[in-house]
């Protein structure tokens, strides 16, 4: 116990930003599940057996969490469940973009409306073996690739990160069926409402999120105005009708109410100190 709760300590030292998104995710998504009697995935072993969730058991626990500063390691459920979150669910890794690279991605996607800017960006990055993002490179070396929105409900984007795209096709619109992008980040805000979060996050305490995607312009999976019979698509909308040509790289956070840069220091730096004999 004294060793997970030592590599806890690391994750959320090395990265803050993203183990609040990662709780955040997991809660807004256990949530759902557990009022619509869905099943939530992935989810830790212990609280599956043959098949069966004990979703009443997760959220126990889920309520027992602290603030990821506050975290004791005389508390066995938490620091399993926080072990499985951070350090056993290794891909995909999730990696705060920094402030000047922040900069650099603002300007080569063109965001010019200062009210569209989110308040973190999150890098998605996963191995270039992983089954899918191979799948995907076989695809981009026969067609050009491009990047373009998707906007959805805060819950949904726990699976999103996990299994892909799939789920989350749309099979009633109009314009046929398929995951639905938009190049415009307007348009894809209107499908991410802001929601409350995990009660102790440090991000916010209502969280709306956008995938930036790149997709394949693979012509038998792919359509746009331009490719579109008699251009019924919208200009700005985008249908990618296969999981394996669309992966998401970056996650776009707007968060309602933010702490403050020098609260914010001063909790890491109150959580440092109170762990500092772990993390040596």
């Amino acid at each position: 116990q004294a060793e997970k709760f030592r590599e806890i300590c690391h994750a959320i030292q090395s990265y803050p930003a993203a183990c609040d998104l990662k709780m955040s995710l997991f809660c807004v998504a256990a949530v759902r599940c557990y009022h619509q009697g869905t099943i939530l995935k992935p989810i830790p072993p212990i609280f599956t057996t043959n098949d069966n969730v004990d979703m009443d058991g997760l959220v126990v626990v889920l309520k027992k969490i602290p603030q990821l500063a506050d975290v004791q390691e005389d508390d066995g459920d938490v620091v399993d469940f926080l072990h499985w979150l951070f350090v056993q669910q290794v891909h995909p890794q999730i990696v705060r973009v920094s402030p000047v690279d922040v900069k650099d991605i603002f300007e080569k996607f063109n965001w010019k409306q200062r009210e569209l800017r989110p308040t973190h960006i999150f890098r998605i990055e996963v191995p270039p073996e992983c089954s899918a993002e191979r799948k995907f490179g076989e695809f981009a070396e026969h067609y050009p690739t491009q990047f373009a929105f998707h906007g959805t409900k805060v819950e949904n984007f726990q699976s999103i990160l996990h299994f892909g795209l799939a789920q989350h096709l749309n099979k009633r619109s109009v314009f046929g069926e398929g995951i639905y992008l938009s190049t415009d980040l307007s348009v894809s805000l209107t499908y991410s409402p802001l929601s409350p979060t995990w009660a102790h996050s440090a991000l916010g305490e209502r969280l709306s999120c956008v995938a930036l995607c790149e997709y394949v312009e693979h012509p038998d999976h792919f359509k746009c105005h331009k490719s579109s019979r008699k251009s019924d698509l919208p200009r700005n909308f985008i249908v990618v009708s296969n999981n394996e040509i669309i992966r998401v790289r970056f996650l776009l956070v707007y968060a309602k109410t933010q702490v403050t840069r020098q609260a914010n220091e001063s909790t890491i730096g109150r959580w440092m100190l109170q762990h500092k004999a772990t993390l040596l």
